[in-house]
């Protein structure tokens, strides 16, 4: 699986601002940390801010912040919102594409099948997963004891949920 760039550099920018909840933080910020343009950085952040992802406010002190909690952002949900690759083809365009094949119509339902099967794997991950445990230590110091313990638990219990239909 191969990601474009904008849904990386979205990845990046949400892992920046999940270490960084302190305040507000600037696309600058954001670019000198990770070299990357800030105009490529400025498209990424309008896509993030309209989806939902991050809070921008406009002004001399603006600046950018994560929305929800890095548990509450699956990474499919985050690429289905920043890949072009996962929009399903028109079905009309993949007839004319592959009209030249007796099974066409068999090979789009298999693609189909593959984007599916990959979106339903990010699924069960959110951005927490991919951060460390520095970068959600401050996250865990605002949730109280008992919702982390009801978080562990549900997460615990849909993972080994997931491992015993693997080995069936």
């Amino acid at each position: 699986m191969r990601l474009t760039k904008f849904s990386y550099y979205a990845l990046r920018v949400l892992l920046y601002l999940q270490s960084h909840p302190e305040g507000l933080s600037t696309i600058a910020d954001i670019a000198n940390r990770n070299r990357v343009s800030k105009g490529h950085l400025m498209k990424v952040v309008h896509k993030l801010g309209r989806a939902g992802f991050i809070e921008t406010m406009r002004g001399r002190r603006g600046g950018l912040r994560i929305a929800r909690s890095a548990h509450k952002i699956p990474l499919g949900y985050l690429l289905r919102e920043t890949e072009t690759a996962f929009e399903s083809a028109d079905p009309q365009m993949r007839w004319q594409a592959l009209e030249s094949m007796a099974s066409s119509a068999i090979l789009g339902e298999i693609l189909d099948q593959c984007r599916s099967a990959q979106l339903s794997v990010l699924d069960r991950f959110t951005l927490a997963d991919l951060c460390t445990n520095d970068e959600l230590k401050v996250e865990r110091q605002h949730t109280s004891r008992k919702a982390r313990r009801n978080m562990l638990a549900s997460d615990t219990k849909s993972r080994w949920a997931t491992y015993e239909s693997w080995g069936q």
